[in-house]
This record gives C-alpha cells, sequence and structure tokens, in this order.
C-alpha cells in the first residue's frame, strides 16, 4: 500500500515539473536586438511571441554541436538575442550573439565561451525570424 502511494505521488510530481517547463517554453518571447552602425551597440528591433516560431529557433540553437571556444570576431554580431519569460518570472536570459556570414548563422554565447556554425538550412531558418 505505502509502496503504491509513493509511486502515484512520484508520478504527479514528474507531471507537474512537466507541466511547468512546457508551459514555460511556451511563454516565452525572443527579443532581437539589431546592431546599429558599426560599433558595438545594438537597438531593440523586434519581439517574436508566435509561440511555434519561439520553439523552432529554441530548437535550432539546442541542437548541433556546441564547442567550448572563447571567440574574438572582427566586427560586432549582427544581432544579440534571448528568449524573455511572458509569466512575469524573473529567470536568467542566456545572450546569443549573431553573425551572419555568407550562408551561415554564426552564434556564440559569450558567457559560456560557446561556439556553433549552423548548417545552411537552420541558418535560414534563424535569418527569416530575426531580420
Amino acid at each position: 500500500m505505502g509502496r503504491s502511494i509513493l509511486i502515484l505521488i512520484f508520478s504527479m510530481m514528474l507531471i507537474c515539473v512537466g507541466c511547468q517547463s512546457k508551459q514555460q517554453i511556451n511563454n516565452d518571447k525572443l527579443v532581437v536586438l539589431k546592431r546599429s552602425g558599426t560599433e558595438n551597440k545594438h537597438e531593440k528591433h523586434k519581439e517574436v511571441t508566435d509561440k511555434n516560431t519561439v520553439l523552432a529557433i529554441k530548437s535550432v540553437l539546442k541542437k548541433g554541436d556546441w564547442k567550448k571556444s572563447k571567440i574574438s570576431m572582427t566586427i560586432p554580431p549582427d544581432y544579440k538575442i534571448y528568449f524573455e519569460p511572458t509569466d512575469g518570472s524573473e529567470a536568467l536570459s542566456v545572450w546569443y550573439d549573431v553573425w551572419f556570414t555568407n550562408e551561415f548563422a554564426e552564434v556564440y554565447i559569450e558567457a559560456q565561451n560557446l561556439y556553433i556554425k549552423l548548417s545552411v538550412e537552420d541558418s535560414f531558418a534563424l535569418r527569416d525570424v530575426i531580420q
């Protein structure tokens, strides 16, 4: 009897955690800042609130082979993007620096020294959303 109750409680906890995680993901918006001029100054360019679009960009950024590397580009990023919760929570945002070179998007998370060069397909998907 006691074991059944523990299993039931554990199952309910997993369901609650899963629902909260999904809710937080679905409530995010993508904030895009665009470089103005040639200096490292970025201005708010747009906010993307469509849930499917935000999830698609999160998916693009999560997959791939992120490399631990400190990089230094010759020009400031074309864009800076981050995901902002819309549920009133104050979660820490991860800032992504984005450069478009030829057909590829290069993305860098300075705070974690993580770098990735996206595939052509993923680069176009990201470009379509943030431009």
